[in-house]
């Protein structure tokens, strides 16, 4: 009698536990999260962005024609996980966390720029259209090994990547191909580009402007992996300005932009490969003089190689003003050459330039003996750059 009678016991505990399980992996919207989220339609898009870290208990379920958006600064945390049929997109700086116990099924795309975690005993499951693409700036951690990836999803990660499953997740791009459309996404030419110089452009960064310049029409270039993934990115790339605008289908651009979080910024600092393509010319020169005009300093410069576009053959002044810096940094030394991204400017009726970008790149003996962009150090070789220079020269000519 006692036995059954303990054994009845547990039996109920067992039970009420499943129920009460049950229960808190119950399935919610987006919409459940109350004042953590700003939801915006746009484009026959929901986007909706996280805008303060928390951690949800239930089942996430993000459906198809959702974008959810982590900006930089804010941790999702899923103890329930995730059925993910539309997109989510993670700013870099922002961190999505699928807790240990939690499930993360992708049926639509994973997008990541920021931090991305599959917690130790936690599940993830991609589906035959599932796809997950870390870039450059990535990091992705797998802890768990209650992994389930379908033959023919995408699975990439070009940033630092942790965890079982690296060769799925971390394959070698074989080749790629460059597309050029018209507005009614007609195939007007393609070209097949090296893996190389396509991975140069996946590390263009994402358009600046809050507006599509008139007469912009964004081409795709498809990078293919040796796992079998294949992934599609959107571009403008212009004299105007340059960069990503979708990944695997996710409108990036639109996004950050209708969220708030991308638009109104009050600086964004251009990557180099920004600078490459917005630029008016490229040149190799050797500084002359640096002159000094109250807060305006004028470099003159004697070229030695044109890189990409105009040549320069006689000697020509770069412009910049020193009061934008809240300490003065003398970027150019006299007798020293330098890689110059530049952009043509009319002063006074005299035609001087400016830099593009926050760039300074010294070469010593023919070879780059450092370089800095946006205040943080870069090792790469002239080759290397001349290979960059060229190729998406190419994707602003092809514009």
């Amino acid at each position: 009698m006692k036995t059954r009678y303990i054994t009845a016991i547990m039996a109920a505990v067992i039970a009420a536990s499943a129920l009460t399980t049950a229960a808190g992996a119950a399935d919610i919207t987006t919409a459940r999260l109350g004042s953590t989220v700003q939801t915006t339609e746009e484009y026959g898009t929901r986007y909706t962005e996280i805008r303060k870290s928390r951690t949800v208990k239930n089942t996430l379920v993000v459906p198809r024609g959702e974008t959810l958006y982590i900006p930089a600064g804010v941790r999702l945390a899923l103890n329930g996980g995730m059925k993910l049929e539309g997109s989510v997109y993670i700013e870099n700086g922002g961190k999505l966390v699928v807790n240990n116990g939690g499930a993360l099924d992708i049926t639509g795309s994973l997008i990541c720029d920021g931090t991305f975690v599959a917690d130790y005993f936690s599940t993830l499951n991609i589906a035959d259209a599932g796809r997950v693409y870390g870039s450059k700036t990535s990091t992705v951690k797998i802890r768990t090994n209650k992994v389930s990836l379908a033959d023919t999803c995408t699975t990439v990660c070009l940033g630092t990547f942790t965890g079982y499953n690296s060769r799925r997740f971390c394959p070698n791009a074989v080749t790629a191909l460059n597309m050029s459309m018209d507005f009614n996404d007609a195939l007007q030419k393609s070209t097949q580009v090296s893996a190389s110089e396509a991975l140069m452009a996946a590390e263009m960064g994402y358009y600046l402007l809050d507006e599509v310049p008139a007469g912009s029409r964004d081409n795709l270039l498809t990078i293919f992996f040796d796992n079998g993934s294949a992934v599609t990115m959107g571009y403008f790339a212009n004299s105007h300005a340059s960069g990503l605008t979708s990944i695997c289908g996710v409108d990036v651009w639109t996004a950050r932009n209708v969220t708030g979080t991308g638009a109104g910024e009050e600086y964004v600092p251009e990557t180099l490969e920004q600078s490459i393509v917005s630029s008016d010319v490229i040149v190799r020169a050797k500084c002359d003089s640096v002159s000094f005009d109250g807060e305006i300093v004028t470099c003159r410069f004697t070229p030695l190689e044109t890189l990409s576009g105009e040549q320069l053959s006689g000697e020509f002044s770069v412009l910049y003003d020193s009061d934008w810096s809240d300490e003065f940094t003398k970027y150019y030394n006299e007798n020293c050459e330098y890689i110059l991204p530049l952009k043509k400017i009319q002063r006074n009726d005299s035609e001087y330039y400016f830099r593009r970008g926050n760039s300074v790149i010294e070469v010593t003996d023919g070879e780059i003996s450092s370089a800095e962009v946006n205040g943080e150090k870069q090792e790469f070789t002239f080759e290397k750059l001349r290979t960059k220079i060229k190729y998406l020269a190419f994707l602003r000519d092809s514009e």
